[in-house]
């Protein structure tokens, strides 16, 4: 008789063989209570082709659209999951697992082949569990008909009250394949305090924002945060997945909102509608805006953030290559900035006033040895008196003051030469 239902299935239509490698016909009709017993070929192709009809047409007959958003799609026929309504039932409080043959049938409900793939999204499911069990949510690449996650993944393995002594630890991790199964950067719940809620209903977040993918725990606020860059996902047939293992779990506000990539030209990680920079040279880092130092100005002295030695250039004033303008030098490094600095050459550690001078500079110009005097002792008294100036403003001190009035009276400045003729 077993050889028989598979030989009726397969010949019914071997299009749904796919959906069915993983069905047992014979439990299917045991649960639906037929009595084999004397039952002709052709009434049991009539009962397995009302089988197939109820139980499959949702299964293959989804829609291929991929640009819209969909929210609580699981008390009803959905245009964007792949339900295994073999083993999952419809109902008002959602979708309910209805049929299971062991503790290894763990087939699973996923979305449309790569229609979050190319798109940033955010994607929430509630599960309600007052049975031992074990539970899935993800997001991978590979065909989970069978049972178990797909492949590679970024998932949670939900452990509801206390599934093979696991004591209701939620696990947040990501698996790639191998001959052995790998478990990337795993966030393990009976280490974390990540625990399946004795109310027996919580709420899973998945997000993508560019290879960042976030698994959240609503109801706990606990996160954890992969790269897509560590787990080989093929655009191809990647999908947001679910499932479980026994009978009576509810799957139900399953909701994905989607974000369309934006055109990043320049690659700087800031889109072309928000970037007031659109050529951010490569490898350069940039602000919120899109901008990096090389191509801002702050200053607005014509030379870029990236190579102006003097940021805050005061606005009208002339810079030079580096950037600086004269109130934002000190060549002489005398304290006085350049474009106020009388005397721009003051040796170093020389004590100067508010031009930058020296005492000795403020004798020189005050008494120009150059000038017109009358006689020399004009000259000598003219000296004599800007050192005791420049003694009283701490130019000079009495030695160095007496030492230049000695010098200006040992020369020859404002002396006639034979008595006549102008000074020497």
């Amino acid at each position: 008789m077993r050889a028989l239902c598979h030989e009726i299935i397969l010949s019914v239509d071997t299009r749904h063989f796919a959906f069915f490698v993983s069905f047992h016909p014979v439990a299917l009709i045991q649960q639906h209570q037929f009595n084999l017993n004397g039952i002709t070929k052709m009434k049991l192709i009539r009962i397995v082709s009302v089988l197939l009809l109820t139980y499959s047409v949702s299964w293959v007959a989804y829609a291929t659209e991929t640009d819209s958003d969909f929210t609580d799609p699981l008390t009803g026929p959905s245009h964007h999951l792949m339900i295994n309504y073999l083993k999952y039932v419809p109902t008002p409080l959602g979708l309910q697992r209805g049929l299971s043959l062991s503790n290894i049938d763990r087939p699973m409900n996923f979305t449309n082949y790569a229609e979050f793939n190319s798109v940033d999204f955010e994607a929430y499911i509630t599960v309600e569990s007052a049975v031992a069990d074990l539970i899935w949510f993800g997001f991978g690449e590979g065909s989970p008909a069978a049972y178990n996650e797909p492949s590679n993944a970024v998932v949670f393995r939900i452990h509801s009250n206390n599934f093979q002594g696991y004591a209701n630890q939620i696990d947040m991790t990501g698996v790639v394949p191998g001959p052995l199964t790998y478990w990337v950067d795993p966030v393990w719940g009976n280490e974390n305090g990540n625990l399946w809620d004795a109310d027996d209903e919580m709420t899973f977040g998945i997000k993508l924002e560019g290879t960042v993918i976030t698994l959240m725990i609503v109801d706990t606020g606990a996160t954890a945060t992969f790269d897509l860059g560590d787990y080989p996902l093929n655009a191809s047939n990647s999908m947001l997945f679910f499932g479980n293992t026994h009978v009576g779990t509810y799957f139900r506000d399953f909701s994905v909102e989607t974000f369309p990539a934006v055109a990043d030209d320049d690659e700087d990680g800031v889109d072309n509608v928000q970037d007031l920079c659109p050529n951010t040279p490569a490898g350069e880092l940039v602000n919120a805006d899109g901008c990096a130092e090389s191509q801002l100005d702050d200053d607005g002295d014509g030379v870029s953030n990236a190579i102006d030695a003097c940021p805050a250039t005061p606005n009208g004033e002339d810079a030079n290559a580096d950037g600086c303008s004269l109130s934002q030098l000190d060549t002489d490094s005398d304290g006085v900035n350049d474009a106020i600095d009388a005397c721009p050459a003051t040796p170093a550690g020389a004590v100067v006033n508010a031009e930058g001078c020296t005492g000795l500079d403020v004798v020189e110009t005050a008494c120009d040895a150059d000038g017109d005097w009358k006689n020399h002792g004009q000259f000598v008294s003219c000296v004599s008196n800007a050192v005791d100036a420049a003694v009283d403003g701490g130019l000079l001190t009495e030695e160095e003051g007496e030492a230049i009035v000695s010098a200006a009276a040992q020369s020859d400045v404002g002396k006639k030469n034979n008595g006549k003729g102008k000074n020497n």
